[in-house]
């Protein structure tokens, strides 16, 4: 685990959590954790394969933003809500209700 840095007022970050994944195969890295709708995975992973940028994007936003997830769109369309768990480190991915 990376070092733990403090501010006046702000909760500790673990920097090698927040940092994106780069090697070849994001999802398949082995500090990875990744569950959840199983349509919402397959989207996921068709983003590793065609739009890698955008799924650097969602990784990103899921640890960094305050309420610790992002929405998104499968290609047709459906939506989803990929969540970070803070504690474990574990991201979650789940079908909106519509």
């Amino acid at each position: 685990m990376g070092a733990i840095h403090e501010s006046s007022g702000r909760i500790p970050v673990d920097v090698q959590e927040v940092n994106t994944p780069t090697a070849s195969g994001l999802l398949d890295s082995p500090g990875m954790k990744l569950s959840g709708d199983a349509e919402g995975l397959a989207a996921l992973k068709s983003f590793q394969e065609g739009n890698r940028d955008y799924l650097k994007f969602l990784i990103q936003e899921a640890t960094s933003v305050f309420e610790h997830h992002v929405d998104f769109k499968a290609p047709d369309g459906t939506q989803f809500r990929l969540v970070h768990d803070v504690r474990t480190g574990e991201f979650r991915v789940e079908k909106k209700a519509i």
